[in-house]
């Protein structure tokens, strides 16, 4: 491979790295504006709920919902609001096992009259008899035990009754199942909340290749023919590795609004036009844009199937396009000393 051919592929992984920056930047959108992650740890707790207590499943997503919209637990701006608009909003973006439990223990406490009045919510109520639904075998090992545990238990650490009574709550049969079953129950959350970030990703990337008008081949063929665009786009990819990292990997604020998101697409919109030369912008973006704008996708079946082409190559996702230009652009160096090295000495 010649330093041309590795130019070549920098500047069309630069490129690809640049137009999937805006895919991932909607999906981010997206996923802030339809509350994704709060909506999978939802189904996560009812899924656990309705595992832990078949009698819970009618009011499982219930359940859930009042966990992660509770004050002490909800991490949203929004969550004292009582709108339905922003209920989405409102979920909690995480939650500990420990978090989980007592908060389920509070939350049964609403099935007191006293608390709720004359008629408690239905779902307190089934949570209130599933909390008191013990561990026969964990119960037994207790009561065995307890007032061996009165005589050991020293007065300077603490009133025995109370140390017996915390573990007295961990008999509780939901409490035990929801220690044996959350971790697996977690990443089921963190699988499906992937799943459908990788469908929005594939859904902006076909959009976008198609609202470019984005034909890989084409490109390919200009870059290979193009040294100054190359040579650009070459000498911008270390900037756009830079820029790629801290939109992929800086910390993101979960309950992000959509002006933030907004306003981060546009900034990743004006720093990748400053990557590309005026040149390719107006090749890649015809003025004046073809209408109907869908006349361009068929000049020829090898543009459409090279349109086909970016839209696949785009859904990879912006991190594996980033990792690939880090990597090419490390290489590169090398390969440069190694072919002015031959040039030097033909033998």
């Amino acid at each position: 491979m010649t330093l041309e051919h590795l130019d070549t592929i920098i500047s069309f992984v630069a490129i690809l790295t640049g137009v999937s920056l805006l895919a991932t930047i909607l999906t981010q959108m997206v996923s802030s504006l339809l509350g994704l992650r709060g909506i999978n740890l939802r189904w996560g707790i009812a899924t656990l709920l309705e595992h832990a207590d078949p009698k819970l499943g009618k009011y499982a997503r219930d359940i859930a919902h009042e966990v992660l919209t509770h004050s002490v637990i909800s991490d949203s701006m929004f969550a004292d609001a009582e709108s339905a608009l922003v209920q989405n909003w409102q979920l909690a973006s995480g939650i500990s096992k420990d978090e989980l439990i007592q908060i389920l223990r509070t939350l049964a406490k609403q099935a007191d009259p006293a608390i709720s009045g004359p008629k408690p919510p239905e779902w307190a109520v089934a949570l209130k008899n599933s909390l008191d639904q013990l561990d026969r075998v964990a119960a037994d090992k207790l009561l065995a035990i307890s007032p061996a545990l009165q005589q050991a238990i020293p007065p300077e650490v603490g009133n025995a009754d109370d140390i017996i009574a915390q573990l007295a709550a961990s008999t509780e049969q939901l409490a035990g199942t929801i220690n044996q079953w959350f971790d697996n129950v977690m990443d089921l959350v963190a699988q499906r909340f992937t799943m459908h970030t990788r469908v929005w990703t594939v859904v902006f990337s076909v959009l976008i290749a198609f609202g470019l008008n984005l034909d890989a081949f084409r490109l390919l063929t200009q870059l290979s023919s193009d040294s100054e665009l190359r040579a650009r786009l070459v000498t911008s990819s270390d900037a756009l590795t830079q820029k790629a990292g801290e939109m992929l990997f800086a910390p993101t604020n979960t309950a992000a609004t959509g002006d933030a998101a907004m306003r981060q697409l546009t900034n990743a919109v004006s720093n990748f036009n400053s990557i590309l030369t005026n040149k390719f912008n107006l090749w890649l973006m015809p003025d004046p844009y073809p209408t109907p704008f869908y006349s361009g996708w068929f000049q020829s079946w090898p543009h459409f199937w090279g349109i086909v082409a970016s839209a696949a190559l785009l859904s990879l996702g912006a991190p594996f396009w980033y990792n690939m230009l880090k990597d090419l652009s490390n290489l590169r160096p090398v390969l440069a000393q190694k072919q002015a090295a031959e040039k030097s000495d033909p033998t």
